[in-house]
């Protein structure tokens, strides 16, 4: 799994306070220093045992280990104060570490961005003790962009660890929009490839750049006229607020031609264009209750066995072995959405 490097971020943060990319050296002596004060980060005793330009190289190398189930509990105003008076020397720097491991694919510079209005949250509002009212107007002025943050880590975190995607993403506008096969995969793709292109790069630019310009496709007046009224509604909002507004919209089953059972050797053949992707997209677009990466990751398993059958030497015969475990794989998917559609009735 890529993650953010520790080093790349500490200098990042380094960087933004001293404003000099000479520093590297420094920060590599503070990262090993007794009295450093970056949390122990696992691997860094190995790396300060080099020296020079061999430790600076081996602290890049540094990943953020993933929590099995990482917690999504922000922290309340008195827990934050009591760490801000126990910490303020290097409670920035203690805090830059923790938002980054949350939200590990963003762009380094919206972690900055936080952490920059956190700190000032804590500063303002922990003296001389906990001011309710205080962290009450901070939490307000930063909802629309934690909403945001929060749009934003989930999407970047789906387009580097889920390998199927933007098969998940085609149905899911599919369904959301009513869209065919060909401009949902246009959409999906659009939207898909600003991901790739942005959500590693450090600056916060190109991503704000991509989705302000993907908000006006998807918001395009052609298709507004067929949208609902809550659709409209987020288009008519700011272009980065859009997008987490949408993203929140009920989906609908929406009716599509019948998938064929069992599963034709025609999807593998030259003459029928994008059929294992058509394949997909109709088994998608049935199930609207599924969140996107459990969807992503079943039609990546199908996709898998499927792909692996056009490739045999008796596609048929290969298809046909492997029907059963096709039509569970289905089954699963049908009940996984029945249960989610109970729960967000009831």
């Amino acid at each position: 799994m890529f993650c953010v490097p520790f080093f790349v971020l500490c200098c990042l943060l380094f960087i933004h306070i001293v404003k000099s990319l000479s520093k590297a050296t420094e920060i590599s002596e503070k990262s090993c220093g007794k009295d450093s004060p970056f949390p122990k980060h696992p691997g860094i005793e190995q790396c300060c045992t080099l020296q020079g330009h061999e430790r600076k190289l081996c602290l890049a190398s540094l990943r953020y280990s993933a929590d099995e189930l990482p917690s999504l509990i922000e922290p309340t105003n008195e827990e934050i104060c009591t760490e801000y008076t126990q910490y303020k020397k290097n409670y920035s720097v203690r805090y830059v570490y923790e938002f980054a491991r949350r939200h590990r694919n963003i762009p380094a510079g919206f972690v900055l961005n936080a952490t920059q209005h956190h700190v000032r949250m804590a500063k303002r509002c922990c003296h001389p003790a906990v001011k309710i009212s205080c962290f009450l107007e901070e939490r307000l002025q930063m909802g629309s962009a934690n909403i945001f943050l929060r749009f934003l880590s989930n999407v970047c975190n789906n387009q580097v660890n889920l390998k199927s995607y933007k098969f998940g993403l085609s149905a899911y506008y599919g369904n959301l929009l009513g869209l065919s096969f060909e401009n949902a995969s246009a959409i999906s793709s659009r939207f898909q490839s600003g991901l790739e292109k942005c959500c590693l790069q450090p600056q916060p630019e190109c991503i704000i750049e991509e989705l302000t310009s993907f908000q006006k496709v998807l918001c395009s007046e052609s298709k507004l006229n067929a949208m609902s009224e809550d659709f409209r509604k987020c288009c008519r909002k700011p272009a980065l607020d859009t997008l987490p507004c949408v993203d929140d919209l009920e989906r609908q089953p929406r009716q599509h031609p019948h998938v064929a059972d069992p599963v034709s050797s025609q999807l593998c053949e030259k003459v029928q264009p994008h059929g294992i992707d058509r394949y997909l997209f109709l088994i998608g677009v049935k199930h609207s209750s599924i969140s996107l990466p459990v969807l992503t990751t079943v039609l990546n398993r199908i996709k898998t066995t499927v792909t692996a059958c056009c490739s045999s030497a008796d596609v048929t015969a290969c298809l046909t072995q492997k029907e059963s475990k096709l039509k569970k794989t289905t089954a699963l998917l049908s009940k996984l959405d029945d249960t989610c559609s109970q729960y967000s009735k009831l």
